[in-house]
């Protein structure tokens, strides 16, 4: 019970990696904000933290729009008095080679992944400097130190993820505030898992080049989360945590 009566704040918590760290914080303790695009999401997910027996509030948010990440953080503060912990895990995805990419496409993965995470971290950064503290989690991902195909806008945008998190944790860090970023490998999120069903010779192959010869379940992102934004990492500032099952390491 790491977290009990903390408040956090959890950006695309409606599924997948989102939704693992909103039900493990909150079953250490916390009063878990339940944001995503997704009103439907949310609210299944703060139903699954009620029926547990912990504390939970939706809140719907697109992280690509300027006025509802100041909704966000504002109406939390005003709810609960504090922001302790933001987890900036929304994101799009879109999986285009570079020759097809359209300035939407590019435009929507700029706004989200990497402008989106800068001003939540902002928001919430000025509400932690008041109140003496806190912790900022980013999810950034694999890709973004490697050449994947389709994945021009992705990795780029989660590479500035890694660059932000490295900046804001020194500039941050007289404050009390401690800025760190996990690094998902390929994580079996529901969106993972159906692709997967579609192409289940490729992902044969992609599990065999892992060295633990699985792929990752979205409650071990959860795990490491959780531990940045403990005080057991207290000590922590601008890095990037890779859970990948090995496949960052040179084999």
């Amino acid at each position: 019970m790491r977290f009990i009566d903390k408040v956090v704040i959890v950006t695309g918590a409606g599924q997948g990696i989102g939704e693992a760290c909103a039900l493990a914080f909150a079953s250490e303790g916390a009063i878990v904000v339940v944001s995503d695009i997704n009103g439907e999401s949310a609210e299944n997910v703060t139903n699954k933290i009620h029926a547990a027996g912990g504390r939970a509030k939706k809140t719907l948010a697109d992280i690509g729009k300027s006025d509802d990440i100041n909704y966000l953080v504002e109406s939390t503060v005003e709810l609960y008095g504090r922001v302790d912990v933001l987890v900036n895990n929304a994101a799009v995805f879109r999986m285009k080679p570079s020759l097809e990419l359209t300035e939407d496409d590019f435009d929507s993965s700029v706004s989200v992944i990497l402008k989106g995470v800068f001003f939540c971290s902002q928001a919430a950064a000025k509400q932690m400097v008041k109140q003496g503290g806190g912790k900022i989690i980013n999810i950034a991902a694999m890709s973004a130190g490697r050449a994947i195909s389709g994945q021009c806008a992705y990795a780029s945008c989660k590479a500035g993820v890694i660059a932000l998190t490295k900046v804001m944790g020194i500039e941050l860090a007289p404050f009390g505030i401690n800025v760190n970023a996990v690094s998902p490998g390929g994580t079996r999120t529901p969106a993972f898992i159906a692709s997967e069903a579609a192409n289940p010779e490729y992902f044969k192959v992609s599990r065999e080049n892992v060295p633990i010869k699985r792929h990752i379940e979205p409650y071990e992102i959860a795990n490491a989360v959780l531990f940045l934004a403990s005080s057991d990492a207290d000590g922590i500032v601008g890095h990037d945590l890779p859970v990948c099952g090995g496949s960052n390491v040179k084999h």
